[in-house]
């Protein structure tokens, strides 16, 4: 727990701010141009200022650990020697441009997050550089239509989150990072998937596409993905998944394929632990359907629900003369029976 926090409200123009003796500092309203942190500052928060162009700077030796950013009008970011710092979160920000080879210096961070861009981020590489430690990157609504991985060495990188972007295919490069274990695509506009692009991420166990705008996959050669256990590719306009079986999943457990344009699909018998297919909202062959009602093997989920867009349940009345237990004459007796009909 922080021993002591700074909090300020500046309503003034500031052409820098320098803090006294804080483990946190949190900077609420303002124009700040320019921040020097102080050596004892472990985590800095910036938030609801009028800041176009920041430089934040060290004195002496420096160990600020946490950096947030947020609800600011911020387009150009200067991080000098921040050699410490694990964690940068950039929210709601006006950011245009990051060229994370300025940031090679930042050799423990952590986490980096960005969330929010008014306008289009554009991510460059000047060159290449080295994050040693980077676990998780998460870069969400912020317009991005393209990213590389060229160039990046970040072996510890574990998760990117790339989700409600517009991106229209995969970022290039992408299983040169061998070290990921989750890839999430979600709500982008990417048409065409070539499962080939994350030849060689053993480590993977998560892809995420859904609600993308994905026609066609691909396969251009043998690919194995040992780790994977959950593929998801709900809501994108497939008609067809067959493919799929070309790739070697000994580990899948869910393929999620809800709110698609399949008629039927595979039994994906090769991949041994699938447990479950999900294939709600597509539509279905109805003579496939059928066969999967009595298939004891099927690993389709909510049939049950499936059928019922099929079939409807209706009463039959059926009267049955059964004879009386005195002998004399019988008694009429109405069963119901609950059926389905196509």
């Amino acid at each position: 727990m922080w021993n002591d926090v700074v909090a300020k409200n500046l309503d003034a123009e500031l052409s820098d701010v320098i803090f006294g003796d804080s483990p946190l500092i949190h900077i609420s309203g303002g124009s700040i141009p320019e921040i020097f942190v102080p050596y004892e500052a472990q985590m800095l928060t910036l938030a609801r200022s009028n800041t176009s162009k920041l430089t934040i700077r060290e004195e002496g030796e420096f160990h600020l650990l946490s950096l947030l950013i947020a609800e600011n009008p911020l387009e150009n970011l200067s991080l000098q020697k921040l050699s410490k710092l694990e964690m940068l979160s950039l929210k709601e920000t006006n950011l245009m441009w990051l060229d994370f080879a300025l940031w090679d210096k930042m050799k423990n961070l952590n986490t980096l997050e960005i969330f929010k861009t008014l306008g289009k981020l554009i991510i460059k590489t000047s060159s290449q550089f080295s994050l040693p430690n980077l676990n998780r990157l998460q870069i969400t609504f912020c317009f991005l239509d393209e990213l590389s991985f060229s160039g990046w060495d970040v072996p510890s990188l574990a998760l990117i989150d790339l989700s409600n972007n517009n991106l229209t295919q995969l970022p290039q490069d992408l299983n040169s990072l061998t070290s990921l274990q989750e890839v999430i695509l979600e709500s982008n506009f990417i048409e065409k998937l070539n499962i080939s692009d994350f030849d060689g991420m053993k480590n993977l166990y998560k892809i995420v596409l859904f609600n993308n705008l994905i026609t066609e996959i691909t396969v251009l050669n043998s690919i194995t993905l040992p780790e994977l256990l959950k593929l998801d590719l709900q809501y994108n306009r497939l008609e067809d998944v067959s493919i799929l079986q070309k790739i070697n999943l000994p580990e899948l457990q869910e393929l999620l394929l809800t709110g698609n344009l399949l008629h039927q699909v595979p039994p994906f018998s090769d991949w041994p632990q699938l447990a479950a297919i999900d294939l709600l909202e597509n539509p279905l062959d109805e003579s496939w359907i059928r066969q999967e009602m009595v298939n004891p093997e099927t690993k389709i989920a909510h049939l049950r629900e499936i059928r019922s867009r099929y079939w409807k349940p209706v009463h039959i009345s059926v009267v049955i003369s059964k004879k009386r237990s005195d002998g004399e004459g019988e008694i009429d007796q109405e069963t119901s029976e609950r059926k389905f009909e196509h």
